[in-house]
């Protein structure tokens, strides 16, 4: 497809991307540890890998860019304290430049391009006293994807202020292999236009809330991209402020709802939306920011047999398991009073609830009213309370986010079945076992069950909370360390000790408070679940959480999917949120 200035450089959108500067040759720690989650190699290779059609720049560029002090962005000792994984990976066939895990390569228009797939946010690693355990499908608790946005943004307006820079820019670019004759004319194209470049930054946490290791404000960042990136309208972006933690893969497929705040039902809708998000080439408009012709504008460069592929791998994907040979082992009996516990005060809205009549069989969610929970609400009220001119795709009114996300999904997907050739029941396959496409805003969060929770530290829909401990305790830190990857068996947490990676966590700041899901003696504070527990039910519980397994796990079956709060009313966020225009700011 022909390849526009929006495509050429692509630094917003919920991810962050990376490649080498020179391959990245080497081989996992003889210390580390496989957390044994039911893939073979090929499939943890294929997952780490294969593109979805999203690309950030030419490879050439990534490897071309270099930092104030000369060294390159994408060098392996930035990327590691970037939070990357595997910067020494091997050279390998579904991984021809030794890319960090998460980097995939592709072809757009002529060169080689680099982009993201679901693995550069859904992986991670944890290490305990010098013992590395990867985690499959994990919430990276070290990724800071701001920083390295950051640092490509400043990269980029250097190579075009400093003709120093600019020399030596071009010359590495060509020696990685971009075609001489297109090499400053599309470099120029791609960044000329500054007000775009201000949305590579503002997408991901604007002014006021950083997202920091581990997290990132993607629905805020895939509207700014199809809104105000795509479609080339820079005024409609909004400022992020309200970062998420990543969420693991494992049984997501299994739910009837996901994002935090439960507003996307469909697997395809919600891969492609992701993957509109960090950087699939549009054609929606064209150079001069002009409407293309039906059916063109729907085109895109996503790859829509590995999104399929990529969700059917981790259909295969298992919870890990509890390693007592790092960790220590568990005491049984202290696990079955954590069970009983656990059933009593946590399985009402974490148990799983079997969906009758669902092939496969589907877990319906509850999603809690924010005002139930008393956890912070700006996730929540930031996509229902949005607003988007949809007048320039020939839709005379504003729409709500989530309907407006939906429909350009729903074109985009379309498109992408119709070029592959996709129609009737393989197309019921390829959305998710048949599931609609629903997309809407409720006034709340989803609760999902917690068999392998334990190796996704930090805690609640915004990382505010380091460890289960914390969470189950009515007083919490106030300023915990994110980033941090070593692991606390103890509290189920990351460790808090400051390295050269980690940053405070400001709970006081808009969209990072802790507030929430409270075990009180206080009946009267917001969000109390229950009264206080004892130390020794804490642990309790920590213990359960360690070895659960579906063999033992509280469910029950329900004969329908419960209710959403709120469901189509977008008015529910009105007098809730600050001004969130870029340009008011």
């Amino acid at each position: 497809m022909s390849m526009n200035r929006t495509a050429l450089l692509t630094i917003v959108g919920a991810a962050a991307l990376a490649a080498g500067a020179i391959a990245f040759r080497g081989s996992a720690s003889p210390t580390a540890v496989a957390l044994n989650q039911g893939w073979t190699p090929a499939q943890a290779a294929f997952y780490y890998h294969s593109t979805q059609g999203t690309v950030l720049m030419p490879t050439a560029w990534l490897r071309a860019l270099r930092r104030p002090d000369g060294t390159p962005v994408v060098a392996p000792e930035n990327l590691q304290r970037l939070g990357f994984m595997d910067v020494h990976a091997a050279v390998t066939a579904t991984n021809p430049h030794g890319f960090p895990i998460g980097l995939a390569v592709d072809h757009v228009n002529g060169v080689e391009t680099t982009g993201a797939t679901c693995a550069l946010c859904h992986s991670s690693e944890l290490t305990y006293r010098g013992t590395e355990l990867r985690v499959e499908g994990g919430s990276p608790n070290s990724l800071d994807l701001g920083t390295f946005f950051e640092q490509l943004h400043a990269a980029v307006l250097a190579v075009k202020k400093d003709p120093q820079v600019r020399d030596r820019f071009m010359k590495d670019a060509l020696a990685y292999g971009y075609p001489k004759s297109r090499l400053q004319p599309d470099f120029d194209r791609a960044s000329a236009y500054p007000d775009l470049w201000l949305l590579n930054t503002a997408g991901i946490g604007g002014a006021s809330t950083l997202p920091g290791p581990g997290r990132i404000d993607a629905l805020t960042a895939i509207g700014n991209r199809l809104f105000a990136y795509d479609l080339q309208h820079p005024s409609a972006a909004i400022r992020g402020i309200a970062p998420t933690r990543f969420p693991y893969m494992w049984d997501i497929w299994r739910l009837d709802w996901v994002q935090y705040n439960g507003s996307v039902r469909q697997p395809m809708a919600r891969n492609i939306g992701e993957a509109l998000g960090v950087g699939v080439v549009t054609n929606i408009v064209n150079a001069q920011g002009k409407l293309n012709p039906e059916p063109e504008r729907w085109r895109s460069s996503i790859h829509i047999q590995n999104l399929y592929q990529i969700e059917q791998t981790l259909a295969t994907l298992r919870p890990p398991v509890w390693p007592q040979s790092v960790f220590g082992k568990v005491d049984p009996a202290q696990a079955a009073r954590g069970r009983a516990l656990f059933a009593q005060t946590c399985a009402k809205c974490h148990g799983i609830s079997r969906i009758e009549g669902t092939t496969p069989t589907e877990w319906g969610v509850h999603v809690i009213p924010y005002q139930t929970i008393a956890t912070d609400k700006f996730e929540a009220a930031a996509f229902a309370g949005g607003r988007v001119d949809v007048t320039q795709l020939g839709i005379n009114k504003t729409l709500p986010a989530a309907q407006g996300v939906g429909y350009m999904v729903s074109k985009v997907k379309g498109a992408a079945y119709a070029a592959a050739g996709i129609s009737g029941a393989t197309a019921a396959k390829y959305d998710g076992w048949g599931r609609g496409g629903d997309s809407t805003a409720p006034c709340g969060y989803k609760a999902r069950p917690l068999v392998g929770v334990w190796a996704t530290p930090p805690f609640l829909h915004n990382g505010s909370v380091p460890s289960i401990y914390d969470l189950l305790s009515d007083k919490r830190p106030s300023r915990p360390i994110q980033g941090n990857r070593e692991y606390d068996p103890v509290k189920l947490g990351t460790a808090q000790i400051a390295t050269a990676s980690t940053m405070v966590l400001d709970t006081a700041k808009l969209g990072n408070s802790n507030a929430g899901h409270w075990f009180t003696n206080d009946a009267s504070r917001p969000g109390r679940i229950g009264p206080a527990l004892s130390d020794a039910q804490k642990y309790d519980i920590i213990a359960y959480l360690k070895v659960a397994t579906y063999a033992d796990y509280p469910a029950i079956s329900v004969a329908k999917p419960y209710p959403l709060p709120c469901d189509r009313n977008f008015d529910w966020a009105n007098g809730l949120l600050p001004d969130l225009r870029l340009h008011a700011h």
